[in-house]
């Protein structure tokens, strides 16, 4: 399970690092946004719906302790992918490689601890969840 948290997290993750490197790749970033907020709203609503207010309970302790670290993560991955693309395109295609020199290290910086966070979201989706879900039995 935590394998495959990783993958998937990280697979979003490493979209939204070309998206911002590769510049006209920025509609990916918004696509990776919207493709979370679907998955999570589908699981929500399906869980309410079959199991109603059990499924509010369900959502509270399997989807929402790994989703309050994944969500905020990816969304400030997502703003750092967008403030790399949009400057790169300010400065136009001449600039772009004196523009991706001047910014890689901010960048770079701000993955890395984002990818540290992304880590941790994986660890309680895979190891605390699965506890918290046997608690309902």
């Amino acid at each position: 399970v935590f394998l495959r948290s990783i993958v998937v997290n990280f697979g979003l993750f490493l979209i939204l690092i070309i998206a911002a490197v590769t510049v006209i790749g920025f509609p990916g970033i918004l696509l990776v946004l919207i493709y979370k907020g679907a998955s999570l709203g589908f699981s929500s609503t399906l869980l309410i719906e079959t199991y109603g207010a059990k499924g509010v309970l369900m959502i509270l302790l399997t989807l929402a302790p790994q989703n309050m670290i994944l969500i905020p993560s990816i969304l400030i991955a997502s703003i750092v992918s967008l403030s790399l693309a949009f400057s790169l395109l300010a400065v136009g295609p001449k600039g772009m490689k004196k523009g991706l020199a001047s910014c890689s290290g901010n960048f770079i910086s701000s993955y890395l601890l984002i990818g540290i966070f992304l880590l941790l979201g994986c660890f309680v989706e895979s190891f605390i969840s699965p506890f918290l879900q046997q608690l309902l039995g």
